[in-house]
């Protein structure tokens, strides 16, 4: 059995890696998709985002692919620390929403999966975990849920926005661009 522990990419450096080792983790699971860059109450750079209905912020470039470089200059920092990079958790939003969603960027986001499925093994690393979700994971909150009043996670109960420009609960298109899309798909034209 292998102990891991979980880090997302702001957490990747020797604080949190000498974490990992002192709880007796020996691999780590990256999360390279960067949730916490907007900050503001609902996105705390030192937590998940919770249950607003900005989402989880904005995904990341759907033009930047992840590439072996900066994957191997990861692996290097994490080695060194003495753990092993063993997964990495979820593709980035942007590179597979049309996917999801049967959108026009399909086919050249399936092509992006594959580089970036290359460019992985090229880095080393054996593992590239998914959850194809549209919808993620909304409503979470925090608060004294736990015994003791310790505090949580819970969720909240609120609905989705009725509409709703992302998957896995972070926005892919401003309503402007979206606007912009659907006026020149068959849908605005129908």
């Amino acid at each position: 059995m292998k102990l891991g522990f979980g880090l997302y990419r702001h957490m990747l450096n020797p604080a949190y890696l000498a974490f990992a080792r002192q709880v007796g983790a020996t691999h780590v699971v990256v999360h390279l998709v960067d949730y916490f860059k907007k900050g503001g109450p609902a996105n705390p750079r030192q937590d998940q985002p919770v249950g607003e209905l900005a989402g989880w912020g904005y995904a990341g470039d759907p033009q930047r692919l992840w590439t072996v470089e900066e994957m191997r200059a990861i692996k290097r920092q994490i080695e060194d620390a003495g753990l092993i990079w063993e997964a990495i958790e979820n593709f980035d939003p942007a590179h597979w929403s049309d996917v999801l969603l049967d959108g026009p960027r399909k086919k050249q986001q399936l092509e992006g999966l594959k580089t970036i499925i290359r460019r992985v093994g090229e880095a080393g690393v054996p593992i590239i975990g998914y959850n194809f979700s549209i919808a993620g994971v909304a409503g979470r909150v925090t608060g004294p849920f736990a015994r003791g009043g310790a505090i949580s996670l819970g969720m909240n109960g609120r609905p989705f926005p009725k509409v709703w420009f992302g998957t896995w609960f972070m926005i892919l298109v401003r309503r402007r661009e979206l606007c912009r899309r659907l006026r020149r798909s068959s849908f605005g034209s129908a």
